[in-house]
Formats: structure tokens, C-alpha cells, sequence
């Protein structure tokens, strides 16, 4: 299974669904069912004299100036039904059935309940509690028996899909309220909220996964038994890119929910849920948003229009890609990293040094396996330079007695394990606010902290929500640390500057330079032969290229795609004074590092 799809490849599958497993489940359910289905349909008919149609809910404006809280059971939502009951009156509350015990046993009673299934395990979740005062959304094709026993006002509708029997009830009842068929009720009670148009809608419980075995939802659930299928499950990375079990069903739910997401209200959605696999989603802790709309009476998602480009699509489809899968890690961490901010320094310091390095050196490092061929060198003529590295050069560096000026962070996962063994003071780092906050608690020394240039509105909530952050100067992420280390110091002014382990290939058949833990921290093995690079990265559009040298070595997609956007960067802007000083796939101007600094250095 794909476990994450860049926004700007979403596209539909079927008629209706994002993804064809979807269809696929809804036809099998269809089979096993439709018969009483219309049974079902048959004896409640009668029920819509005395009760509402859905449509009601579609067609009243108030709620557009409103918000939505959609509450799911996953076990994630105990963390949260604090806040539920502290900010009730901010939202309107939509839950599923299954959410509903555990709301009422803390006194929450939500605006609308939804409920879809038709087995008798869903008139159990309605059980201990009086029903007279509620608000259920209910599908015309469930069992009597729930009607029966809930004093509700209902508001009904029925499902539709492509599959025969859906598609040929909705084509001869036109004037039944329908929503479209999902497997998930969590789903279709998104889409009623769409439907509703709110202005803002928000998720909590809304995992996808879940702890164990024991703990598939929260608590107080009321289904009687345990549904846990070990024939379903596998385990996937959540939003936080930690390992958590989940079934195949939920993960197709999920990516299906993202893409309705992606296409339709991106910006109006926000996943809150403390652990989801809903990958793709603006996240945002519920309390950090609910206190400071208590603090300001207004929502700061009304503000920020601003939305930034690079000038070059797959710059800015990468940055997209990084921005999308890492978006809740990110958000954790500038929530985490805030204090150690405020006692640090921020890049503007470093910015205020332009022009004093027009007759100074400059040295950008790279982790990549041609760095171990110029190692002695560099340490030789250290001083001679000002060097920048990026994060996963900092320990093959160190290990061989170089110690860099700077280090450039840009990636939001973990980085601890770079900096985990360096014991010196000379080294500054230069992180985003949202680098992971391990990685931040890791770096013992000075840190100058900055935001990389926001695409997405999303970008800039943060900075507005966070109000530590209202003044840290920008920094334009060039999708890799090496690229982007290499403009800031274009960007500082240096005399020349030279490239070394900024290889975009598997030079020598590796993935990085020797001392190197990149592996370790993506869980791979280590990447020293053409063998383990075809059996780890076959999906990266592998191909064998020359290199600078003459070399036959792998690149693959991301790699080609990097050097690209780095070399267009340098031909637009005729950058005359940056030099590759080792083996690269770069088309830039080449020298051997020797001859480099006997040019630039000695002579």
C-alpha cells in the first residue's frame, strides 16, 4: 500500500470514489444487504410523515457563519473530551454513533448524531441514556428496531453509489435526501457537515488506527463485542510517523476522506485528532486553537491570503510534498519549540552580516559518499573557510575533526541521531522553528531559528496562532538542506564557493558518506552496494547516469529533480562563483578540490 500521495496527484478512481477499494467495499456490502435493506426501507417509510428530511440540515445558511467539531471513537478522543466540554459552546458538535456514550458520560450532548449501519450492534450505542432530545441523522435503510426504540427527532436520508441496486433506488425515489455511500461513518458524517456548509470544520477522534488489540476505540464505547480482525490488519506510519496498527478498510477511509479533503475544502478542515493516519490535513491541537479563539473572540483562519511561490513547479511541488506529509509533525513542533526559541537567536542576526564575507571562502558540505574524498583535505585547510553543512553531515565531519560554522536543518522529522554524539561549542545551527523537537532538545549549543518561506495559508495560521513567532525573519526552502545551503550563502555574499558531498546519486554504489546515520534514522539498512539500492529504492525511478567525472552511478527521481532546480537557480541568476569540488551528477562548473584551493587558497 502507498501510505502517502502528494496533494497534487489526487484524482479520482471511480465515478464517486478517490479510491476504487472504496467502491469495491460498498459493492460487497450492497450484495450481503439489499435485501434488507429494502425490507428495512419498507417498514420505516412511514416514519418520514412524522419525522425530517437530511435535506433541511443542507438547506439552512445559518450554519456557514458557524464552526463544527466531528467527533469519531478513536481511542485518541480521551485525550480531548476535556477540551470538548471546556469549549462546547464555540462549535457545534456532530458525532457518530459511536461517539455518542462516551460524549453523554461526560455530560456533552452534541447538536446531531449520525448513524448509517444496518446492524443490530448500532441500536446497542444508543442504550443507558434517555434519546428523547437528541438529533440523529439516520439512514432510511437501518434497522426498525433503533426507531423504535429512540424518542429522536430524525432526520433521514439514504445512501447512493454507482453499484446497481443503490444507484436504481436513488434513480426511482428522487425525492429522498441521499448521501453519497461510504464504508466509514465517520465519512459520511463529514460529508453531511459539507453539505451543511459550515464555515470551519474540525476533527476529533478521528484516528483511522488504533492502540491494540483491546483498545480499537475510546472509552465507553457500547458495542458488545470486540471487533478487532487480525486478517485486516497491518501497520502503518501516523501523522507523527510513529508505527501503529490499523485495518486495510480504515486505511483506504482514510485516503479517501483526504482526497474529498484535498479537493474541495482544504482549508476549511482541521484534523485534531492526537493520533490519525490522516495524512495530508492542516492539524492544529483543538485546546491551542479553542483557547486563543476564547482569548481574540475571532479566528485567525479568517486571515492570511498571501500564498508564495518559487517561480519553479517542482520546487514548489516538493516543498508541497515535504510540507503535506510532515504538516502535524510540524505543528507539534513549533508548539514544543517555542520556549527554546524565544532564548535563542533567529537567522535575522545572521542576515545582518551581508557584506562582510566578500573576500571570504565559503565551503557547503554535503553528506552525500564523495565528502569521504575530501575529508583530509578539508581538514587541512579548515580555517581557510567559512563552512556550512547540512544536518547529516555534522557527524562524518566531527568524526574526522572538522567542526562546520553552520548547520542547515530543514526536514520536520527526526534528526536527534545527527547531532547526538557532537560535544563542542563552535557549531551553530540553523533550524526552523518546526524542526522536530528531539532534534531540537538533542543541540546542546546556539541555534538560529527561522521559518521557511510559507506556501500554503496553513503556513502562515501557524505563525498567527503561535505568538511567539510573529517576528522570525523567513528563509526560502530549496527542497534539500544542500541546495538551500548553498543559496543562503549566495544569498550572504561570498567570495566563491565550493560544493563538496552534494552528490544527487548513489556515488560508489552509496546512499551517504561513511559516519553517516541517515539510515538508521529512516530504518534502512546501510546502503553500500548496487544490490541494496535497487531493493530499497526501485520505486524511485532508478536509472544509471554520468557523473561529473565520467562515473556510471545511480540517481533516481528526487535526486535528478534536485540537481535540476539547483542548477536552473544558478543559470537564472548567473551565479558565476560556486564550484563542484567532488563527484556529482551537478552540471556545474567542476575542479578537483586540490586544484581548488591551490587556485583559490594557496596561491
Amino acid at each position: 500500500m502507498n501510505e502517502f500521495t502528494p496533494v497534487y496527484n489526487v484524482k479520482a478512481e471511480t465515478k464517486y470514489h478517490f479510491k476504487k477499494e472504496i467502491l469495491d467495499l460498498n459493492k460487497a456490502e450492497s450484495e450481503l444487504n439489499k435485501e434488507i435493506w429494502f425490507q428495512n426501507y419498507t417498514a420505516n417509510s412511514a416514519l418520514l410523515k412524522r419525522h425530517k428530511k437530511a435535506d433541511m440540515l443542507f438547506n439552512d445558511k445559518k450554519w456557514a457563519q458557524q464552526e463544527c467539531l466531528l467527533v469519531g471513537a478513536g481511542p485518541s478522543l480521551d485525550l480531548d473530551i476535556e477540551y470538548i466540554k471546556k469549549y462546547r459552546k464555540n462549535v457545534n458538535i456532530i458525532c457518530v454513533d459511536s461517539a455518542l456514550n462516551p460524549l453523554i458520560q461526560n455530560g456533552i450532548k452534541p447538536n446531531f448524531v449520525f448513524t448509517k449501519n444496518c446492524g443490530e450492534a448500532i441500536v446497542d450505542l444508543f442504550s443507558g441514556f434517555p434519546t428523547n432530545d437528541l438529533k440523529i441523522v439516520a439512514n432510511l435503510f437501518q434497522s426498525p428496531e433503533l426507531f423504535k426504540k429512540c424518542k429522536s427527532d430524525f432526520y433521514f436520508y439514504v445512501p447512493f453509489d454507482e453499484d446497481v441496486f443503490l444507484n436504481n433506488f436513488a434513480q426511482f425515489n428522487p425525492q429522498l435526501p441521499k448521501l453519497l455511500n461510504k464504508p466509514s461513518t465517520f465519512v459520511m458524517a463529514f460529508i453531511l457537515a459539507r453539505c451543511m456548509s459550515f464555515k470551519t470544520i474540525y476533527f476529533l477522534g478521528a484516528d483511522f488506527c488504533f492502540e491494540t488489540k483491546d483498545k480499537i476505540y475510546c472509552k465507553d464505547v457500547l458495542y458488545k463485542e470486540n471487533t478487532y480482525n487480525p486478517a485486516e490488519l497491518c501497520n502503518l506510519e501516523n501523522i507523527f510517523l510513529d508505527k501503529v496498527p490499523t485495518y486495510k478498510s480504515l486505511f483506504y477511509s482514510s485516503e479517501d476522506l483526504f482526497r474529498i479533503i484535498a479537493t474541495e475544502s482544504l482549508n476549511t478542515v482541521y484534523n485534531c485528532s492526537q493520533n490519525s493516519i490522516l495524512y495530508n490535513l492542516n492539524w492544529l491541537p483543538f485546546e491551542e486553537i479553542m483557547k486563543r479563539v476564547e482569548a481574540k473572540k475571532t479566528s485567525f483562519f479568517d486571515t492570511a491570503t498571501v500564498q508564495h511561490s518559487t517561480g519553479d513547479v517542482q520546487i514548489d511541488q516538493m516543498n508541497d510534498i515535504t510540507m503535506n506529509y510532515f504538516k502535524a509533525l510540524m505543528s507539534k513542533s513549533m508548539f514544543k519549540n517555542l520556549k527554546r526559541y524565544e532564548k535563542e537567536y533567529n537567522i535575522g542576526e545572521l542576515f545582518k552580516t551581508k557584506g562582510s564575507y566578500d573576500d571570504k571562502h565559503c565551503l557547503v558540505c554535503g553528506a552525500g559518499p564523495s565528502l569521504n574524498d575530501n575529508l583530509e583535505l578539508i581538514q587541512k585547510y579548515r580555517e581557510h573557510f567559512t563552512i556550512f553543512g547540512v544536518d547529516s553531515s555534522l557527524r562524518p565531519l566531527y568524526k574526522n575533526g572538522i567542526e562546520p560554522d553552520y548547520v542547515l536543518t530543514i526536514d520536520p522529522c527526526d534528526t536527534s541521531l545527527f547531532f547526538k554524539d557532537y560535544k563542542s561549542d563552535r557549531t551553530r545551527l540553523i533550524a526552523s522553528v518546526h524542526t522536530h523537537y528531539k532534534g531540537i532538545e538533542a543541540w546542546m549549543n546556539k541555534i538560529c531559528f527561522y521559518f521557511p518561506l510559507p506556501i500554503k495559508k496553513f503556513d502562515y495560521w501557524l505563525l498567527s496562532l503561535i505568538e511567539g513567532y510573529n517576528k522570525i525573519p523567513f528563509l526560502t526552502p530549496f527542497n534539500n538542506c544542500g541546495s538551500t545551503s548553498i543559496v543562503l550563502a549566495l544569498d550572504l555574499g561570498f567570495k566563491d564557493i565550493a560544493v563538496t558531498g552534494i552528490d544527487f546519486s548513489y556515488t560508489g554504489d552509496r546512499w551517504y558518506t561513511q559516519e553517516a546515520v541517515t539510515e538508521d534514522i529512516f530504518g534502512l539498512e546501510k546502503i553500500d552496494d548496487a544490490e541494496k539500492i535497487e531493493r530499497n529504492f526501485h520505486r524511485m525511478g532508478l536509472e544509471k547516469v554520468k557523473n561529473c567525472v565520467g562515473e556510471d552511478v545511480y540517481t533516481d527521481v528526487t535526486f535528478k529533480t534536485y540537481a535540476a532546480t539547483l542548477e536552473g537557480y544558478l543559470k537564472v541568476n548567473d551565479v558565476k562563483n560556486v564550484t563542484n569540488v567532488s563527484r556529482s551528477i551537478l552540471k556545474i562548473p567542476y575542479m578537483p578540490f586540490e586544484e581548488y584551493i591551490n587556485k583559490n587558497i594557496i596561491s
